[in-house]
């Protein structure tokens, strides 16, 4: 085992310890059930009472060593999950919230598995055991050239940054990815999609929703050959050198010279590509 792998292996080691360490609780907001702050004394169970305000919050603070790893996956439907990338960092920096129902006892350490595979960092959210109804949130930092893989139930899931593609799936969530590169695979459910990104040299972009709005801002000069079915919508491209034929919710034809691909596809809402120039050269 060399040296970065050795590193890796003892932070999972003592990941109870940085559970139990990195945990805040606290409580918001709710009443305190005193006979003068409620407003029960009418009999009134209705207005004003701040019982069901009652919520306890905690957050929990990792870190994972990133040498060595090319890869960054994280699984959570419990919440959302924020992913952003850093250049140079050396660090994976994960910061969990959790959002209990009224009443909900603090959890002694966070429930989440840890996997460590070879050349890859798995972060997986699990219910935690007696508390219904509770929310945990993903806030994530990692080195932008690692590849990534983004899991998710009915809650937002964002990526900035990251420079070396990957996939993002959906079950019912919007999904928002800006400053991104690389090839792509990107699904959901009924929800939306706003992109911005730019393929690499022949690279490739998969996007696709069981209904809902897919949006991408490009390069004006991508290079690919598209396809898009927007069932029941329309398709719109702006700001692109496109050939082709877009009719009845269908668009196919060649961005460019064609080098790459692009595949959208959706229902009962439009797909929108925009292009942006770029950067004018100096002296202009």
């Amino acid at each position: 085992m060399d040296t970065s792998r050795a590193t890796l292996n003892g932070s999972l080691a003592v990941l109870c310890l940085l559970l139990l360490a990195g945990c805040n609780s606290l409580f918001d907001g709710g009443d305190d059930d005193d006979a003068s702050n409620d407003d029960d004394l009418n009999g009134d169970d209705d207005a004003g009472d701040d019982d069901s305000a009652q919520a306890i919050t905690q957050t929990w603070t990792l870190s994972f060593p990133a040498e060595g790893l090319a890869r960054i996956e994280l699984e959570n439907s419990l919440g959302e999950i924020s992913l952003s990338g850093s250049a140079g960092a050396t660090n994976i920096e994960v910061l969990a919230t959790l959002h209990g129902e009224a009443g909900a006892e603090p959890l002694a350490t966070l429930p989440i598995e840890v996997t460590d595979l070879e050349a890859a960092l798995t972060l997986t959210i699990e219910p935690p055991q007696g508390l219904e109804g509770a929310r945990i949130d993903l806030l994530v930092s990692a080195p932008d050239d690692m590849t990534m893989g983004l899991s998710g139930g009915d809650y937002p899931l964002s990526v900035v940054d990251m420079r070396a593609g990957g996939g993002i799936a959906s079950t019912g969530g919007t999904i928002t990815g800006l400053g991104l590169s690389g090839n792509f695979e990107v699904s959901g459910g009924d929800a939306s999609i706003l992109l911005g990104l730019e393929l690499v040299p022949g690279g490739s972009l998969t996007a696709s929703l069981d209904s809902g709005p897919i949006e991408l801002d490009l390069p004006a000069d991508t290079s690919a050959m598209l396809t898009a079915t927007a069932t029941g919508g329309a398709v719109e491209i702006s700001g692109l050198s496109f050939e082709g034929v877009v009719v009845d919710g269908q668009g196919q034809g060649t961005l460019g010279s064609g080098d790459g691909s692009i595949s959208l596809s959706t229902s009962e809402a439009d797909i929108r590509l925009r292009g942006h120039g770029p950067p004018e050269a100096e002296g202009n």
